[in-house]
Order: C-alpha cells, then sequence, then structure tokens
C-alpha cells in the first residue's frame, strides 16, 4: 500500500469494530446493570469515606491512605502499552520504507496519548476530593494537579514509544522505562505528606525532571537506526493481551484455552462430583476446576466481592444485594460449560444422552460453586460484623437465593435452551 496513513486507518478500523464486536458480547443486558448496580454501591462507599474523613472521623490509619493513592496512581503510570498495529508482513513489504513509518507511528501515538491522558485526567479529578482531605494539597489545586498527573502519563507514553530505536544506553535503555515512573511516585508519595504550597511544587519540579529525562533520552536515540523485529514483537504482544483479556469473559478464536493439571484441586473437584460419580458429574467438574477460561472466574468474583463486602457500611440490605451480584456474575459466566461439552468425542461415544442425569450434575456442579461462594463471603461478614443478627440475616438471604438460582432459575433456563435449539 502507498499511503501509510490510509495503511493506519483501515487497520485502525479493523480494531475498533473488533472492540465493538466482542464490546456487545461482554457488555450484555445483564452484565451492564451488574457493573452500573456495582458503580453505585462504589461511589456511595467513597462518598461514605469523604463525610467521615470530613467530619474528623480519622481512622487509625489514616496516614497510609496517601501511600496506598500514590502507590495506585504509580502503577497507572506503568499500565497500558503504546498502539503500533503492526503486522508480521510489514516486515518484508513494508518495513523497507524506513523512517517513512514515523508518519504512521505518530497517527499510533496521538491514539494512545489522548486516550491515556483522558484516562489519567479521569483518575485525577476521581482521587482529588479524597487526596485534598487526607493531605495538604489545597482544594482550589485539583485542576492543576490532573493537569501535571496527565502530563506525566503522556511523557510516560512518549517514553515508551522512544524504545523503537536500537538502545545504545544502559542508563535510559528500555528497562529504565518503568524505574522512571517509579522514581516519580516517589516524589508524588512525598507531595503528600509536606504542608502547601510544597505539594504543588514538587509535582512541578518531577514533571520538569521527567521532560528533561524524555528529551535528553531522545537526543540520544534520535540518530539510532529503528528496531523493526522490537515493534513487530510488541504489536504481536499488544494482540495476545487483548484476546487474552477478551476471553476472560467470552469466546476468543484466537485464543487456545490451555488445560493445565492441578493436583493441590483434587480435593475440591472430589467434592464437587460427590460420591454417585458419573460421565456428566467428572465432567463439569473437570471444566470448573483445571480449565482457564472458568476456574479463576468464580475465584476472582469471590475475591473482588468481598473486597467490596468488608468496604459497605453495616448496612444488611447493601450487604445482601452485593452477595447477590456476586452469584449472579458467577453464574452468567458459568452456564456456556453446559453446552461445550455436547460436540466432544467424549460425550458422542455414548448412543444416548440423559438430559436428566445432566441436569441433576450441572445443578449440583453449580450449588457447589455458589455454596463455597456464600461460605467466603460469610467469613468476610464474621469478620466484619462478628456474631450478629445482621450475619444471620444476611447468610439466610443468601441461602435463599442460592436455593432459587439452582432449582428456580437453572431449570426455567435449560428448558428455554432446548427449545431454542
Amino acid at each position: 500500500m502507498n499511503n501509510l496513513n490510509q495503511l493506519f486507518n483501515k487497520r485502525a478500523n479493523q480494531l475498533l469494530k473488533e472492540i465493538g464486536k466482542y464490546g456487545r458480547l461482554i457488555f450484555n443486558d445483564h452484565f451492564s446493570i451488574v457493573i452500573f448496580v456495582l458503580m453505585g454501591f462504589l461511589a456511595l462507599t467513597y462518598r461514605d469515606l469523604l463525610e467521615r474523613l470530613n467530619q474528623a472521623s480519622y481512622f487509625s490509619f489514616v496516614w497510609m491512605i496517601p501511600l496506598m493513592i500514590a502507590f495506585f496512581l504509580t502503577v497507572f503510570l506503568n499500565l497500558g502499552h503504546p498502539l503500533w498495529l503492526n503486522h508480521e508482513a510489514d516486515r518484508s513489504y513494508l518495513f523497507p520504507r524506513g523512517r517513512d513509518w514515523f508518519k504512521y507511528w505518530r497517527k499510533a501515538f496521538i491514539y494512545t496519548a489522548l486516550s491515556q491522558a483522558g484516562l489519567a485526567l479521569l483518575i485525577g479529578f476521581l482521587f482529588y476530593p479524597l487526596i485534598s482531605i487526607v493531605s495538604d494539597w489545597n482544594q482550589n489545586n485539583a485542576v492543576f494537579f490532573c493537569f501535571i498527573y496527565a502530563t506525566l502519563k503522556v511523557l510516560a507514553v512518549i517514553n515508551q514509544y522512544l524504545n523503537l530505536y536500537y538502545q545504545n544506553s544502559h542508563f535510559l535503555s528500555r528497562n529504565s522505562v518503568k524505574t522512571l515512573n517509579y522514581f516519580t511516585g516517589v516524589f508524588i508519595t512525598i507531595s503528600f505528606y509536606l504542608p502547601d504550597p510544597y505539594p504543588l511544587i514538587i509535582m512541578l519540579v518531577v514533571s520538569g525532571l521527567y521532560l528533561t529525562i524524555v528529551y535528553w533520552r531522545y537526543r540520544l536515540l534520535a540518530k539510532n537506526l529503528i528496531d523493526f523485529e522490537f515493534v513487530i514483537k510488541q504489536s504481536q504482544a499488544n494482540k495476545s493481551r487483548f484476546y487474552k483479556l477478551i476471553s476472560l469473559f467470552a469466546d476468543v478464536p484466537q485464543v487456545k484455552t490451555p488445560i493445565k493439571e492441578r493436583k493441590w484441586l483434587y480435593p475440591l473437584m472430589n467434592l464437587i462430583q460427590g460420591k454417585k460419580v458419573n460421565r456428566y458429574s467428572y465432567f463439569f467438574a473437570r471444566m470448573i476446576t483445571r480449565h482457564e477460561g472458568y476456574s479463576g472466574i468464580w475465584l476472582r468474583i469471590t475475591v473482588f466481592i468481598l473486597i467490596i463486602i468488608l468496604l459497605l457500611p453495616e448496612n444488611w440490605l447493601a450487604l445482601t444485594i452485593i452477595g447477590v451480584i456476586g452469584f449472579w456474575l458467577a453464574l452468567i459466566q458459568i452456564l456456556p460449560i453446559y453446552l461445550l461439552g455436547n460436540n466432544l468425542p467424549f460425550q458422542l461415544l455414548y448412543p444416548t444422552q440423559d438430559l436428566q442425569l445432566k441436569k441433576a450434575a450441572f445443578q449440583k456442579m453449580l450449588a457447589s460453586i455458589l455454596a463455597m461462594m456464600m461460605l467466603a463471603f460469610c467469613l468476610g461478614m464474621l469478620v466484619k460484623v462478628g456474631l450478629s443478627l445482621t450475619l444471620l440475616w444476611v447468610s439466610c438471604a443468601w441461602l435463599i437465593i442460592i436455593l432459587a438460582i439452582i432449582y428456580l432459575y437453572v431449570p426455567i433456563w435449560l428448558k428455554k435452551l432446548k427449545k431454542e435449539v
């Protein structure tokens, strides 16, 4: 293709279409409602924290809050990868055009920098009310703080793009990119513990130092040749990360999900199967414990909901709803297992399919997973509220919901599925 700008636009449109295709699968009606409710709970928890801190209801660990915020801001500086949009064929057919590629990568940089700066501004504005309470940052300096932080993020993106040159300096090599961000994080942490007006001065100084180092690195590398092999590897790594992320929520043809032996999960697998083992119970127990696409789903959801339970106020209704959301999130991700083995030789070898036996094994597997999630939630509740009526009422409500899911919702879903097939 003669025009690299047209090539970039074509590839960018293809990427956006692919994101839109998988986005519609992930953010369906059920998941969108759950995400909306979770965001509401997090917003209420954040508001409650701000109100308590404003009323001087300080916690014993209040000094750690600025440290945790600085840690998160530092981690975000290191998150994200440059957009390259290069394919394997470019190595042979298009890379000989040399420095003409800079126009192509300049557009990719603009896409990356704008998206990363937008996220940095959003994170800055979300955290600043808390920062202004637990540190000496002036509330009137919110715009300055967010703008400086977004500038640091853009400089971090520029520094990542400089990796496309062959590196001839150990001091400012590719490994130094993350080191510089950690160094910046130390200054951000210091700014949270200094009296006004030093926090703003510290942030201005660190942004100036960052700009100087990035410019110095550019002057050292600009005369070097372009490392096209590195660009190809980074493009392939970006694709791999994208599909791996999508595979957590939907089936992706580009990702071959491995099955790994985890001996430490054998007791759990035996518990899910029960004493009366059959081919269906064995299959479902094996999938939920050893399949990469399913074994981690309910564990991650359990940890996530458990953290929210520990952060929420002691309101039995809110705690009940957040637990139900955890059960529902796990359910909608696990339901596809029922259809997964229909065309496997393991199942097709048998002349008939005992659908009642399969249904019973599927319900038993779901009941085991949801019961283990409920046990973890109850332990979190025990730590939070102790032995109280709140724990009793919430536990009873969760148990009723689990029974309703297993013996009411799942049979209805299976009947609907049978009609569609």
